[in-house]
């Protein structure tokens, strides 16, 4: 098991350093050793879904990314219910795949329910709040909605900007994200 996290571990770093071959490879090892030792519904294993995912949609592989996001999702409702901060975070990453898609019923569909959760356990401001708001922005932005987008990105700043002031990098992409 230690050698899967320092897997998953490295794989994230070379994630970050932009090395998603490298990542892809990493996660891949880490996941077989989690599924043999910890079984395939474990959420450890939702986790590297997760991160093969992220891969994908780097890629713009969207679908793929979907493909392992729902995986992931199933395995995290399973394992932590549906009212979860979890499940929340992975609907949201699952919504995310969606937009890029074009699918806006179901990425709808998965950023509301998201966003109830995070509510429901965090309150109204909060970074995973604002992170819900942001996709739902750009979704209502790809359907000509602009004054919801509007209203979603003004929120999602307003967390952000009480959460980190007005001089923070998160805060300045939500300004950006309103203009």
């Amino acid at each position: 098991m230690e050698y899967a996290n320092a897997l998953v571990s490295l794989a994230n770093t070379h994630f970050y350093a932009g090395n998603l071959d490298t990542s892809d490879s990493l996660n891949t090892a880490a996941l077989a050793i989690l599924r043999q030792r910890r079984g395939d519904l474990h959420p450890l294993v939702a986790d590297v879904m997760i991160n093969l995912g992220a891969g994908q949609f780097e890629r713009g592989n969207y679908a793929e990314a979907e493909t392992f996001n729902r995986g992931a999702l199933s395995r995290i409702r399973a394992w932590y219910g549906d009212d979860h901060p979890v499940t929340a975070s992975a609907l949201t990453v699952l919504g995310r795949s969606l937009v890029f898609q074009d699918r806006r019923q179901a990425a709808d569909s998965a950023l509301r329910e998201a966003l109830a959760i995070l509510e429901r356990v965090h309150g109204p401001v909060h970074p995973r709040v604002a992170s819900a708001l942001n996709e739902l922005g750009i979704l209502a932005l790809g359907e000509d909605r602009a004054d919801d987008a509007e209203a979603y990105f003004r929120r999602n700043r307003d967390i952000y900007r009480s959460l980190h002031g007005g001089r923070h990098w998160l805060t300045g992409i939500a300004e950006s994200n309103i203009g």
